[in-house]
């Protein structure tokens, strides 16, 4: 039958063999590990089994114009530079009942959302001056 193709049995989680991925695949029973299966459990739940790489980082994260910057301070650079210039601004935050966030925006959002409607952002003081 159809189902009987690639329903091998998984190996045993003996020894101390690392060197492979982990895979949720293994969990399931056989006639649940298709060609479709494994392609959705490895985009999915197999990025969040296997163990990452971690690399130590010496540098900071904020603005270089604030009171505790010493000039010999490695920061971390942003992708942009509206990221940079406003990585650690206010946002808005909403929650319902149980504390799961239902809408997030920062600053980036909000210029990137004006920018969309057609607005023009290359002044974000003429965009943000108010007449109070």
């Amino acid at each position: 039958m159809a189902y009987d193709n690639n329903q091998e049995e998984s190996a045993l989680p003996i020894g101390s063999d690392n060197s492979t991925d982990r895979k949720s695949s293994n969990l399931l029973p056989r006639y649940f590990r298709t060609p479709t299966n494994n392609k959705f459990l490895y985009s999915t739940l197999d990025q969040l089994l296997n163990p990452g790489t971690v690399q130590k980082i010496s540098a900071f994260y904020g603005r270089k114009t604030a009171k505790a910057f010493v000039p010999n301070d490695s920061y971390i650079e942003e992708v942009s530079d509206d990221r940079q210039n406003y990585q650690l601004e206010p946002v808005v935050v909403r929650r319902d009942n149980l504390n799961n966030v239902v809408f997030y925006k920062d600053y980036v959002d909000y210029i990137n959302q004006i920018k969309s409607l057609g607005g023009n952002v290359d002044n974000h003081s003429v965009l943000n001056a108010q007449e109070y």
